[in-house]
């Protein structure tokens, strides 16, 4: 190994014994190394101590998007490649974290760090026998390896061979007596071999340990509690319950839990944040395109999310408009209450609820919508309280009947739309549209919406069958965008042997009226939608065909895909977030998404792609 190489490896040494008193500490010092390697023209190096970095703060799936890139820059250098493996593990991959280690081990066989690190990820896959072997090969080679001593002593105390155990663990303690994970397995044991004052005088220095951190000391308190009662031999349903509930902390471990309660406590902050009532819109609108946005809810039509076909994630959903400084929510169906918090949208965003009609897949979420907000406005002042105003076809108003409180506060004006009528909220018009779909009373009742401002119009067919004389299409001309939905396609369809009046699907568009739809309207983008889930993987085909026999832009659209309200109208990047006329599609089973030139050809591009759909888009937009 250079001398580069050994002054890095130094550094990472020091680090990790900063990182077993100050995390924070060692965090800190992780990045200013990063940058004075960067500064030597070490980009490797630079990116291994950024992973380290996140390591120190538990952060490891941005750990090990960085020390891959390391790993790729440096594939010789061993404490990067075990260190990569440590990553992997703490990601539970500990079959992949194996082949690292046997990478750094190829490289430098004496290697205890490597060593006893896959002997860990052996004990995890539970090939104890196995893990045992390394460890004893780490301390074969350094003796006082307190990372193979202790946790070769939870591999001893996994098998039930605790005197064994107890002698590795009280060696590591004598060469790392601030350990808190080594005193707390050392309870345990003492427990276990029934050596209660040891237990005892342990728990207690744990307890000042961790008070000198300023870290939670209740799980010690309880394991010192577990232990008087045992020294006292009292046995009450407390000391039972405490001594249940320390046997479920073992298990998992303490660290485990407390990550498990962190990660509990930041979604319910995120709840909150969703459900906050507030002046401000989210940041996605705040930063919303001049025009508006389109953002779409919704994968499959009625037949899922109720039923799957296959394994694939079914999502139902809707769509939600921001037009004219209004937001607008058009038919919350299954998952759109998910889909829309997914899509980092707020509660406050909404200011109106449009439904088409009294389908169970276009308004099985609205009572969801409006739980949350009851729960938002709740002990709030009534200047301060937030409304939606409802707009809805007669179906879906007498099936809404039964149980829609019409003096709740945050309820604000009820309209029930008929085909034809025209209404305003605010600056934005609202046209209701024919739509010859069977519902609750009749096939007549069902509607469609135009929404238009001063030179911008935005379409929504809703569920329609078409009609041979085009009147379906008449009151969405000179829409710029409009969302039409498909349904799925049927054998008639295609039979040319049929009258075309009998060829055509009954209550949607399919193929035959899309086409007549698309080519009647000419939109400057035809967004389709309502996919039977049978369809799956075809849809993009269809949106490309359509597209190329029409001479109409046309996008197959799914969960996140969105629209800039411009001429001509924009489509959202995944990858970076803004908005652009050319796009490429990506099918990512059963997701699609869009992404522009450069993003296509960036080198990170699967891996933004992946960190997209973790939810991960504020690391990725700087939009929003």
């Amino acid at each position: 190994m250079d001398e580069k190489a050994k002054h890095y490896e130094n550094l990472i040494n020091e680090l990790n014994e900063l990182g077993r008193q100050d995390l924070n500490a060692a965090a800190a010092k992780a990045k200013e190394i990063a940058i004075q390697a960067r500064k030597s023209g070490d980009e490797g190096y630079a990116l291994f101590f950024e992973g380290e970095a996140f390591c120190f703060e538990e952060n490891y799936e941005k750990a090990e998007q960085l020390e891959k890139k390391a790993v790729k820059l440096l594939p010789n250098i061993y404490f990067i490649l075990s260190n990569y493996g440590v990553v992997l593990a703490e990601l539970d991959r500990n079959e992949e974290a194996l082949e690292y280690f046997d990478k750094a081990l190829a490289i430098n066989p004496n290697s205890d760090h490597a060593l006893s690190c896959k002997g860990v990820s052996l004990s995890e896959l539970d090939r104890n026998e196995e893990a045992l072997e390394y460890f004893d090969k780490a301390l074969a080679i350094n003796p006082n390896s307190d990372h193979a001593l202790r946790n070769k002593g939870a591999t001893l105390s996994e098998l039930d061979r605790y005197e064994e155990a107890l002698a590795h663990y009280e060696k590591a303690r004598e060469i790392k007596p601030w350990d808190h994970v080594d005193l707390s397995f050392l309870i345990n044991i003492y427990e276990e071999l029934d050596k209660l004052d040891e237990a005892e005088s342990t728990a207690l220095e744990l307890i000042e340990i961790l008070k000198n951190r300023n870290e939670e000391t209740n799980f010690a308190r309880l394991k010192l509690e577990r232990v008087k009662a045992k020294k006292k031999k009292s046995k009450t349903k407390e000391t039972d319950l405490t001594d249940s509930m320390l046997k479920v902390i073992d298990i998992f471990g303490l660290d485990v839990l407390t990550k498990y309660v962190k990660q509990v406590d930041e979604k319910k902050e995120e709840f909150n944040n969703f459900i906050e009532i507030t002046k401000d819109k989210s940041e996605k609108i705040k930063k919303a395109p001049e025009k508006g946005l389109l953002s779409v809810l919704r994968r499959w039509n009625s037949f899922t999310p109720i039923m799957t076909l296959d394994t694939q994630e079914s999502k139902g959903g809707g769509y939600f408009l921001y037009m004219g400084g209004k937001g607008i929510v058009i038919d919350p169906g299954f998952d759109f209450v998910r889909n829309f918090f997914q899509e980092k949208f707020k509660l406050s965003d909404i200011d109106h609820i449009f439904i088409t009609h009294a389908h169970v897949d276009h308004m099985a979420d609205l009572e969801a919508l409006f739980a949350l907000l009851q729960k938002a406005n709740d002990n709030k002042e009534d200047d301060e309280i937030k409304t939606v105003d409802l707009f809805l076809n007669i179906g879906s108003m007498k099936k809404l009947s039964s149980w829609l409180n019409l003096e709740e506060k945050y309820i604000g004006r009820i309209h029930v739309l008929e085909e034809g009528q025209v209404i305003r909220i605010g600056d934005v018009s609202v046209t209701a549209t024919q739509a010859k779909h069977r519902e609750v009373i009749d096939e007549k009742y069902s509607l469609g919406f135009v929404f238009e401002v001063p030179g911008y119009k935005v379409g929504f067919t809703g569920d329609t069958g078409w009609e041979i004389d085009g009147s379906i299409a008449q009151p969405f001309k000179g829409c710029q965008v409009l969302v039409a939905h498909l349904g799925s396609i049927l054998q008639k369809e295609i039979e040319p042997d049929k009258e075309v009046e009998d060829r055509l699907y009954k209550n949607h568009l399919g193929i035959l009226g899309m086409s007549g739809m698309i080519g009647d309207v000419k939109p400057d983008l035809c967004v389709i939608s309502e996919f039977g889930e049978e369809i799956g993987r075809h849809r993009g085909k269809l949106a490309d065909g359509l597209e190329k026999a029409l001479g109409t832009k046309c996008l197959a659209a799914d969960v996140g895909t969105e629209i800039q309200l411009s001429n001509p109208p924009k489509v959202r990047c995944a990858c970076c977030g803004g908005f652009f006329e050319k796009w490429h599609r990506y099918r990512e089973d059963p997701l699609i998404l869009y992404t522009c030139e450069d993003c296509k050809n960036d080198e990170e591009f699967s891996t933004k792609l992946k960190r997209y759909c973790k939810g991960k888009r504020d690391e990725l937009w700087d939009c929003g």
